[in-house]
């Protein structure tokens, strides 16, 4: 799981490459004058950012995040005292 800084960084980067790429598909469009090249190249870019930001890259976990321990409930202290005393009673 990436942390919240490599998910920023993991952004920028997907809005980086869909722009370039758009930017770049509508100038090559305009000038050859077709817009299926634009399309093209801008699925292109799509492909590209989908394989740079949706795999867990270690770039994007740089700054771990450090989790808490859990802390256990009177209620779940209960429901455990309550499954071993069953558990005792069913064995004799």
């Amino acid at each position: 799981m990436a942390d919240f800084k490599g998910q920023q960084l993991c952004e920028n980067i997907y809005q980086s490459i869909i722009l370039a790429c758009t930017l770049f598909g509508l100038v090559f469009g305009f000038i050859f004058q077709d817009f299926g090249m634009v399309v093209k190249i801008w699925a292109f870019g799509l492909v590209i950012a989908g394989i740079t930001c949706v795999p867990d890259w270690p770039m994007y976990n740089q700054d771990p995040i450090s989790w808490s321990g859990s802390k256990d409930s009177a209620s779940s202290r209960k429901n455990t005292a309550l499954r071993n005393r069953k558990g005792k009673t069913k064995a004799k």
